[in-house]
């Protein structure tokens, strides 16, 4: 516990505790890939705690200091909300509710031949492919494709991106995205990842097969 009435000598004011406030956060951004979930957990409880436990925890303990230091008296700019009850609703309010989730499954196998309801026809499986070379085309996704899956039905559209490596969206209805997505599959120093935009794709027509 630190005190105030102790001298801490160099080491400790101005190595031991930077040291200690700046690793934390610089380890995290060193090793998280994934911002989403970093976004969602520094946002989420940290945000909590800043919200309304430290709040309460501050005003419960300053209510005592003063009771003990000043003793019981009339504060005429007293908040309305004074009594313990608010510190109970509030941590309440903090208490994070849990997520529900929604089960979903496919059927499997056993056909009722005496049901009409028919599934929908599967859709195309999308990966992302980035990092290429500036003159590839969605003709030579496509050219890959068929050498290592043959008969394939490649789509393949540019995304026109502003940098100097180019990306595709490439999807396919006969090849899985497990398929698509296997480093084996793919040259060095080639990125693929789910294609998980809802934006519109800009770009040139899909190259025909």
């Amino acid at each position: 516990m630190l005190d105030k009435n102790t001298n801490y000598g160099f080491f400790i004011r101005k190595l031991f505790f930077p040291t200690v406030v700046i690793l934390p956060p610089v380890f995290i951004a060193l090793t998280t890939h994934n911002l989403k979930k970093l976004v969602e957990v520094t946002g989420s409880y940290p945000g909590v705690f800043v919200q309304y436990i430290f709040p309460v925890v501050l005003a419960y303990s300053a209510r005592k200091f003063c009771l003990k230091t000043f003793g019981n008296f009339e504060n005429s700019y007293s908040s309305p909300f004074q009594g313990r009850f608010w510190f109970i609703f509030i941590l309440g309010w903090a208490v994070p509710e849990e997520k529900r989730t929604t089960s979903l499954f496919k059927s499997n196998a056993i056909k009722l031949h005496t049901s009409s309801l028919k599934s929908a026809p599967r859709g195309r499986n999308w990966i992302w492919v980035g990092d290429l070379h500036q003159e590839t085309v969605a003709g030579d996704i496509i050219k890959h494709f068929k050498q290592t899956f043959p008969n394939s039905d490649i789509l393949a559209f540019d995304l026109k991106s502003k940098s100097l490596k180019k990306s595709f969206k490439v999807g396919s209805l006969k090849i899985t995205t497990d398929d698509m997505l296997n480093p084996l599959s793919w040259p060095e120093n080639i990125s693929v990842k789910p294609f998980r935009s809802l934006r519109k794709t800009k770009g040139t027509e899909p190259a025909d097969d």
